[in-house]
């Protein structure tokens, strides 16, 4: 059941424009923000600090091959 649930929840997530530009642009939000932390103190102990930058990154960078099932 929970598979099926989650099946239909990526449908929508896939066919709702808006609602990707929406996630998309929180990922940038969060990225940048991250980058900013790093910056001003880079020993901080967040779990997947880089990755939630190098996310950002690709999302900003990459927009004309981000496909919804990267997101």
């Amino acid at each position: 059941m929970a598979e099926i649930r989650l099946g239909r929840q990526f449908d929508i997530f896939e066919n709702d424009v808006i609602f990707r530009k929406f996630v998309e642009r929180n990922i940038e939000i969060m990225g940048e923000a991250m980058n900013r932390v790093l910056k001003i103190q880079p020993d901080i102990r967040i779990t997947s600090a880089r990755k939630i930058v190098d996310t950002r990154n690709y999302v900003i960078h990459a927009y004309d091959s981000l496909k919804p099932d990267i997101l």
